[in-house]
């Protein structure tokens, strides 16, 4: 609620940029001069309130190395694809990439909960740590990603 005020100020300033936000993840998309002009006005805004952006955790995603070449190097500089509230975005091969990850993530933890001697500690993690994330990206992802 207290960032909603800046998210909407930069969103205003900035109309070539969509202003994604979740709890304190905020997402600035749009072409690379806007984006950046938008994340200097949201960093100064944020200052006033005694928030910093953590400008080391940020990532810019960029399906053009050309324009990626032009970054300043305190972003981690992606150009397959990134992820956006657990949503995979960017090439078809990275989407693709995405659920087998997850899923032999799942393999690790299947092999971890062996050694727990509760059945319902077990189950309730995999459920809760896994079957949710397959879950979520099955519905946020095309299914013709999902075919192997």
């Amino acid at each position: 609620v207290a960032l909603h005020p800046f998210i909407v100020d930069v969103q205003r300033k900035h109309s070539a940029i969509q202003v994604l936000a979740y709890l304190d993840d905020i997402f600035l998309v749009g072409p690379f001069d806007s984006v950046l002009s938008g994340l200097d006005d949201m960093t100064s805004d944020l200052q006033q309130i005694g928030l910093t952006v953590a400008i080391e955790k940020c990532e810019m995603f960029c399906n053009d190395q050309t324009t990626a070449s032009k970054l300043v190097q305190s972003f981690r500089v992606v150009i397959s694809g990134t992820h956006i509230l657990g949503s995979p975005i960017g090439h078809p091969d990275y989407i693709k990439e995405s659920p087998l990850k997850i899923s032999r993530s799942g393999q690790d933890l299947c092999n971890e909960l062996v050694s727990l001697d509760d059945p319902q500690s077990r189950m309730l993690l995999l459920r809760y740590c896994h079957v949710s994330r397959m879950n979520h990206v099955a519905r946020t992802v095309f299914p013709s990603f999902l075919i192997n």
